[in-house]
């Protein structure tokens, strides 16, 4: 082990870390920083409906009226506010140094931008109004003003009336009905600060309800630890390595406590806390018709699963035939390789056409028992309309050679020639970013991280004046991964896709808009 891990393994083990994991990481780092590049991969094409790998939600009348039944809204919420709040940064500085000219000169500069416009703590909104009276602040008022400013995310208002994030998930897990409940996974500490929110949410505008919620926190568990460019951790002034959240890939090791908390629920339906899409009609049809199509899908490979631990063929076949007549599109080109024939026929085009799984082994019976094995996941893409650039459904090299990989891929990874040449054109970028994912949960605790040895990034920031390192995984690329999953890309529509990643951008946004107007208006 590198000998500066070595000198402090007790006081990793003592905060929940694993040695032998951050060691890993370090010579990856390592590597890279040597190498003087990041990974990127080449995408040799993009997920379209023209090459039949984007696929269309059901119509209404191929719906199950059990439709939620069996998942968990898992939702992402251990964001910090720092990007979405930046627009307050002065403001803070002035608060944290007391200084009262500096607050009125904040509080009329966030006025002249139209601040009064963005969904703002009452205490914070009043004073924009009126900045005059921030001279009467004492100092406790500003350390509980500035604490106000650097909530987590999920617990900042989010429309004009105050009600946050958390609360209007909550609003929205409820219209659609039958969850067997909803999980968020929180910063670290701040359960019991979540648990407050929403139990006081349900006395004001929420009505009682028994949908049961809990709270995982990203914790050591699901951390890393920075590290200099010549590979030492970074230590903090009391000598403990600095930690930092591993990014949310390493969320998916949350998932088999989900189905613990949730022993009902075998999937899960995974959105951020940021991404609003409301209550409206259009939003929960488009709910019902994603939900249903992976209960759909999994259902359908669950008894392919059954009849081949049976080895009845002909029954998994069956199954097989019925999934490719229900999803394969007519635009689905034929297998690249040459697939066996006979009964198992239909298993392997399933394998190769619709899951486009990078068949990199001999054909047996065993390696079919473990393709069909894998998580079942179908990503809920967003039309790109708007020349948008992000992570985005593709096909790309595999890392280590052998057949094309189809993923979501993150931005980070791709170079700048691929950007240009299929990102920047929204006629071959025709979707990006997974507003919707529904997965079923492993069994293994470890599943994706023990997968995972390519798809991962180099984070690079300045912490404390200088420049650190740290490892990380982005979810969506273990999720959507054919190396990995049973996957499946959809459309899902725009009016699903509202990020708010500035308070820019919920101006003007109420709550009687989200809940009952109509959801188009805010795409």
């Amino acid at each position: 082990m590198n000998n500066t891990l070595t000198a402090i393994i007790d006081q990793l083990t003592r905060l929940g870390l694993a040695p032998d994991e951050l060691l890993a990481q370090e010579q990856l780092l390592s590597r890279a920083i040597s190498e003087q590049r990041k990974a990127s991969f080449k995408i040799i094409d993009t997920c379209r409906f023209d090459n039949g790998s984007m696929l269309a939600l059901p119509p209404a009348a191929d719906l199950k009226s059990d439709w939620a039944e069996g998942y968990i809204a898992f939702v992402l919420a251990a964001g910090a506010a720092s990007r979405y709040s930046q627009p307050l940064h002065h403001l803070s500085c002035a608060l944290e140094d007391k200084n009262h000219p500096d607050i009125v000169s904040s509080l009329e500069s966030l006025a002249h931008e139209g601040a009064l416009t963005w969904p703002l703590p009452q205490q914070l909104a009043t004073l924009v109004s009126a900045p005059a009276k921030a001279n009467e602040l004492s100092a406790k008022d500003c350390e509980r003003l500035s604490e106000e400013i650097h909530l987590p995310k999920a617990l900042m208002p989010c429309v004009r009336e105050g009600t946050s994030f958390l609360e209007l998930k909550r609003l929205e897990h409820l219209k659609l009905r039958g969850l067997t409940g909803e999980l968020f996974v929180t910063p670290p500490g701040k359960t019991a600060a979540f648990s407050s929110a929403l139990a006081a949410a349900n006395t004001q505008q929420l009505k009682p309800s028994t949908l049961e919620s809990h709270f995982l926190e990203q914790g050591p568990a699901l951390s890393t630890i920075r590290f200099h460019r010549d590979g030492r951790p970074v230590l903090e002034p009391n000598g403990e390595p600095s930690m930092v959240p591993a990014g949310h890939g390493a969320i998916a090791k949350l998932f088999p406590t989900a189905r613990q908390l949730f022993p009902k629920s075998d999937a899960l339906f995974i959105r951020n806390i940021d991404n609003i899409m409301g209550t409206g009609t259009a939003a929960i049809a488009a709910t019902r018709a994603f939900l249903s199509m992976h209960r759909q899908l999994l259902t359908g490979v669950r008894a392919i699963r059954a009849a081949l631990a049976k080895q009845q063929i002909e029954v998994a076949a069956a199954s097989a035939e019925n999934i490719l007549r229900q999803f394969l599109p007519t635009s689905a080109p034929a297998s690249a390789i040459k697939l066996p024939s006979g009964p198992v026929a239909a298993l392997w085009r399933l394998q190769a056409s619709l899951f486009h799984t990078p068949l990199n082994k001999p054909l047996t019976d065993a390696y079919l028992r473990e393709l069909f094995a894998r998580p079942v996941n179908l990503m809920g893409q967003v039309p790109n309309i708007h020349n948008d650039v992000g992570g985005t459904p593709c096909f790309i090299d595999a890392p280590n050679g052998g057949a094309p990989v189809k993923i979501s891929l993150e931005l980070p990874h791709v170079s700048g020639v691929d950007r240009k040449q299929f990102l920047e054109n929204p006629l071959i970028a025709t979707h990006f970013n997974p507003g919707f994912c529904a997965v079923e949960i492993p069994q293994d605790a470890d599943y994706y991280s023990k997968q995972n040895r390519d798809f991962w990034l180099m984070a690079e920031k300045v912490y404390r004046g200088e420049q650190v390192v740290y490892y990380e995984t982005v979810l969506y690329e273990l999720l959507g991964n054919s190396s990995f999953a049973n996957t499946v890309f959809v459309e899902v529509p725009r009016l699903v896709f509202n990020p708010h990643k500035a308070l820019r951008d919920a101006m003007n946004q109420s709550l009687t808009g989200w809940l009952d107007a109509p959801s188009t208006s805010h795409s």
